[in-house]
């Protein structure tokens, strides 16, 4: 009986098809000689029992084989009968994490390495065409560090299992170029009169484990040494080190196949050192945003909830519907690149407006434009260039002073408001509620008459000239009661907006639970 067959093969370089059969419960460790590379390689060809008790056994032999070929390319293939994680499992299946956690002991302790996949992702099925339909990631491919520097490139593709409940596994070599890593040390840190004595006291530190374990651990040791140089720039000289402020943009696609650059989302990936100042600079301004933001705004801020701004947009939205109530109006007001657009100058005046001392204020604005930026395609940086305005989306500091903006908006909206001239919605006049915020997700009500629409086009018109933060009449929208219908084209006029209609989508909810908001 046959169970389990495995194909082996380096294509453009050797091919060596092995047909390896073996029965339940028998191991083979096999020798090879490749003569065209002068290179000898191990092999070895695993089958773990259907039992925890019997793959001990399994894993005992695999953590004393690794002692045999720590300088030679080791490859270790065959059905494990257990599975990594949870992740590798699809159905109902027992408790799997004891069996789990033992396998992913004996690979810390061999140092084997589980090579890319491509394929099926399950590898094993139960046959089974029902409810009880179970899969799983059994059989694997592993490697050793000396196999993975000799072909770096190798991989194994996970066919469809035809005659058997397991799928057949190809091993693959250099079929595909390589992309060269980026290379990560910042030169500056090695210049520091810490660093050298500090790598050196944590690499004397005796770690017990393989090669590769031992340099993990060691590393992880060093990441909370504080470097006094890197701190005095920030807060003592006022300056931040250029090399600190350097910021690699990844490009996160938002449609399945992007074609064109719009179609990427741009998430900066900041220096962990700069990230670290930053989290002490929101850690300070976090205890008083509450103080200084309005109660209409709870994004970002301590002991407010998202779900505040949610059940307020149902209650004003209720009777949309209904033409006997007064007339009333929304406008959902999309900022055109948000996060992108802030002008420096503006956040600067905005820091001195809300009464943060001076000091602090330089150390945020030093952070904030200082920044150098290139863009990571296919693995590697290209470009390198400076940054002129906005606020990065994936610097801590970011969401807290971006919310600090939008305040001025609403100060800008109460000012004119106090003007006269506005009315509020029906339901808002007597708390003098006029908007809901969460972030760029904006939110105003007010009567639908024109003298009170007209207001709010200029408050979001002065604060376009301000902070450089514009409507986007494209994805903005109008929406209108039904007792509000005759003044439709006059308002739409007036804003610019497209008209919007309930049901509604608001802060990430679908838009049947906005839709009882409009009966």
């Amino acid at each position: 009986m046959v169970d389990q067959a495995i194909v082996f093969g380096w294509p453009g370089m050797l091919i060596l098809l092995m047909w390896i059969l073996w029965r339940l419960g028998i191991n083979l460790f096999i020798a090879v000689c490749l003569r065209a590379l002068h290179t000898r390689v191990m092999i070895t060809v695993a089958y773990g029992v259907n039992d925890v008790i019997g793959r001990r056994v399994l894993w005992a032999d695999l953590t004393r084989l690794s002692t045999l070929t720590t300088t030679v390319p080791w490859l270790v293939g065959g059905d494990f009968n257990t599975v990594v994680d949870t992740s590798e499992v699809c159905g109902q299946s027992g408790d799997i994490r004891g069996a789990a956690e033992e396998f992913r002991g004996c690979l810390r302790d061999t140092g084997l390495i589980t090579l890319p996949m491509q394929g099926e992702r399950f590898t094993w099925h139960n046959c089974s065409r029902d409810s009880r339909s179970l899969w799983k990631r059994l059989d694997r491919l592993l490697a050793n560090d000396q196999w993975l520097t000799t072909w770096p490139s190798t991989s194994y593709l996970s066919l469809n299992a035809r005659t058997s409940d397991h799928s057949p596994l190809v091993l693959r070599g250099n079929a595909t170029d390589r992309t060269v890593g980026m290379f990560r040390f910042d030169n500056y840190l090695a210049r520091s009169t810490e660093f050298i004595p500090s790598v050196q006291r944590v690499w004397q530190h005796r770690i017990v484990g393989t090669a590769m374990y031992e340099v993990t651990r060691k590393l992880k040791a060093l990441k909370p040494i504080e470097l006094r140089d890197g701190r005095k720039a920030i807060s003592q000289t006022g300056r931040l080190l250029k090399q600190v402020n350097t910021t690699l943009i990844s490009l996160i696609p938002k449609v399945s196949n992007p074609a064109v650059v719009a179609e990427f989302r741009p998430i900066s990936c900041c220096n962990v050192l700069y990230k670290v100042i930053t989290k002490i600079l929101v850690q300070r301004m976090r205890g008083i945003l509450d103080m200084l933001i309005s109660p209409s705004q709870n994004a970002f801020v301590p002991g407010r909830a998202i779900g505040d701004n949610i059940l307020l947009a149902q209650e004003l939205f209720s009777g949309y519907n209904q033409k006997h109530l007064p007339p009333r109006c929304a406008l959902k007001v999309d900022l055109r690149k948000a996060y992108d657009t802030v002008e420096w100058d503006f956040l600067r005046a905005v820091l001195m407006l809300f009464g943060f001392p001076e000091q602090f204020i330089q150390w945020i604005v030093v952070c904030v434009t200082t920044p150098s930026f290139s863009v990571c395609l296919n693995g590697a940086p290209h470009g390198f260039f400076r940054g002129a305005r906005g606020l990065r989306q994936g610097d801590p500091m970011s969401p807290f002073l971006f919310v600090l903006v939008m305040e001025v908006l609403t100060l800008i909206l109460q000012q004119i408001e106090q003007n006269g001239g506005f009315s509020f919605h029906w339901r808002c006049d007597r708390i003098q509620l006029f908007q809901l915020g969460f972030a760029d997700d904006l939110l105003l009500f007010s009567k639908a008459d024109p003298n009170s629409v007209s207001l709010f086009k200029e408050g979001l018109t002065t604060f376009a000239e301000l902070s450089g933060l514009q409507a986007n009449l494209h994805k903005s929208h109008l929406i209108l009661s039904s007792s509000a219908a005759p003044l439709r084209a006059t308002l739409l006029t007036i804003l610019g907006f497209q008209e919007g209609h309930l049901p509604l989508r608001y802060l990430g909810l679908p838009p049947t639970s906005i839709q009882t908001v409009g009966s």
